[in-house]
């Protein structure tokens, strides 16, 4: 009767770790997805926003023999002489 039962709680045991496992692995699996989904929608997002890509611009120097380039990339200007 002994083993029979050590040999019932031995397989309960481990049909409870591989239930718990399981059920870890599906969740954090489920956790990855929707952290993809929200940085593939972000990613989409930012770049069919309309002031993502960065715009140029050319104004004409004081003395007019090269123009100098003004960049607005939406965190700033950046004007290069």
């Amino acid at each position: 009767m002994t083993s029979i039962r050590s040999f019932l709680m031995t397989v309960l045991g481990v049909t409870i770790a591989f239930a718990a496992f399981v059920l870890t692995a599906s969740i954090g699996l489920a956790l990855a997805g929707i952290a993809l989904v929200v940085m593939v929608a972000g990613t989409v997002a930012a770049r069919l926003s309309p002031g993502s890509a960065a715009a140029p611009a050319y104004v004409r120097t004081r003395d007019g023999r090269r123009p100098a380039r003004v960049w607005n990339d939406g965190r700033g200007t950046i004007i290069d002489m």
